[in-house]
């Protein structure tokens, strides 16, 4: 009771959320990757709204990631 209601109320939510706190304090997992992923798409969709088509779009974004899509050649039957 002597401590300032705010400290009271991230006190709470802290324990409240402890295990998940712990959890991510614990293991290495993070989305920080797929974060900068769809940040970059979003910067890319904003500059380039000129794009006349989905396709050129796809090349734009596939070429900033340096994402390499193998083609299908047709083999021997």
């Amino acid at each position: 009771s002597k401590v300032n209601h705010y400290f009271q109320t991230v006190f709470r939510t802290f324990l409240r959320h402890k295990q998940y706190i712990k959890n991510t304090l614990e293991t290495d997992y993070s989305n920080a990757k797929l974060e900068v992923t769809n940040k970059l798409i979003k910067d890319i969709k904003r500059l380039g709204f000129g794009f006349r088509n989905f396709i050129n779009f796809k090349k734009r974004v596939f070429i900033t990631l340096n994402i390499h899509k193998k083609k299908d050649l047709p083999g021997p039957l």
